[in-house]
């Protein structure tokens, strides 16, 4: 069976167990139950695990965890066009949960998004959704620039670049087993030597835009004829 067939016998079967005012209150502790940022356990464990019972009755005619009930109830609260992306394999089944808890209005933007850039939804992503749609800011937009990498990600930090040095430079000026740290220094100290004094880089870049383009006093007293400087 596709995910989505098995996610519809799935909630039929459950709904099926209790009546429609003690499937809503399920529903929401699966919920609780599927929110990584949700509220931790707490003295109203027991009651929980009365309201999940009719999962686990549905785990047990199907031979599968409570866990694993409550994300395919999640699943079938997806658009039809997100159902046949995640039968297609376009998504994955754990990021497909998570896209579950966001708007029917979002998940159609979200699809129309998929269907005109060809992005791919992974789980980081999915969770950024989640988010903006918890926030209220999940509009077009966003949706784009969340898909496209611009929007919800960390800043990449900035690596120094490394340098190797070839084996037969290194048996030129040093011993073999020689510490790093005198390499460095001996490195360090040759560099100053060949620049001389160390200078900023972003000073010396604005030192030389105040350079003037044109000719200095001294040079403007030359005489030229027929290009030839005299």
């Amino acid at each position: 069976m596709l995910p989505s067939e098995k996610a519809a016998v799935l909630s039929l079967m459950h709904s099926k167990l209790f009546s429609q005012g003690k499937r809503n209150d399920i529903l929401e502790e699966i919920k609780r139950l599927e929110n990584p940022h949700g509220e931790r356990e707490n003295s109203t464990s027991s009651q929980l695990a009365k309201k999940l019972t009719s999962i686990e009755k549905v785990g047990n005619e199907y031979s599968l965890s409570k866990d694993t009930v409550a994300r395919y109830l999640r699943i079938n609260q997806l658009t039809d066009n997100l159902k046949m992306r995640l039968d297609n394999c376009e998504i994955a089944f754990i990021p497909a949960v998570t896209l579950s808890f966001i708007k029917e209005n979002e998940q159609n933007l979200l699809d129309k998004c998929i269907d005109l850039n060809g992005f791919k939804v992974d789980m980081k992503k999915a969770d950024i959704l989640r988010g903006y749609s918890d926030r209220g800011k999940l509009d077009e937009d966003n949706i784009y620039l969340i898909l496209n990498g611009e929007l919800g990600q960390p800043p990449k930090k900035k690596r120094t670049p490394t340098f190797k040095i070839k084996p037969k430079v290194y048996s030129l000026y040093f011993a073999p087993g020689q510490k790093a740290s005198e390499v460095e220094e001996v490195i360090e100290k040759a560099l100053a030597l060949y620049f001389g004094q160390p200078r900023n880089r972003e000073q010396e870049t604005i030192g030389q835009k105040e350079q003037s383009p044109f000719l200095s006093d001294d040079e403007s007293d030359h005489e030229y004829d027929d290009g030839i400087m005299m």
